[in-house]
């Protein structure tokens, strides 16, 4: 009856640990799902962005009171950032934008 009864409490602790062993388990897996969610929200902002970015396409006015405007700039984020002449030493015109940095060389 005692070796019984030493088993009995051997599976108890045994199932004790189990059951630790999945609870540290089901809070990574809700941490894991929280990062998800996070990640998920993130891509559908960029789906939205990029879902609208042809209606801005038709909206993009390449030039503002004489000024280039940045394409990207208007098509990814909906903002006029005018584009500047680059300190860049060649034959072309480059321009740059101060925001997004992106660059466009104007060939002649």
């Amino acid at each position: 009856m005692v070796q019984m009864t030493d088993f009995r409490m051997t599976l108890k602790y045994e199932a004790r640990d189990i059951a630790y062993a999945e609870q540290h388990r089901a809070t990574e897996l809700k941490r894991a799902i929280t990062l998800l969610d996070e990640r998920k929200a993130k891509l559908l902002t960029e789906l939205d962005e990029a879902v609208s970015a042809r209606a801005r396409r038709d909206s993009y006015h390449p030039i503002i009171d004489d000024t280039y405007q940045c394409p990207v700039c208007w098509i990814k984020k909906s903002e006029q950032s005018p584009l500047v002449p680059s300190a860049r030493s060649s034959d072309d015109d480059s321009y740059r934008c101060r925001l997004c940095e992106h660059e466009v060389i104007h060939e002649m």
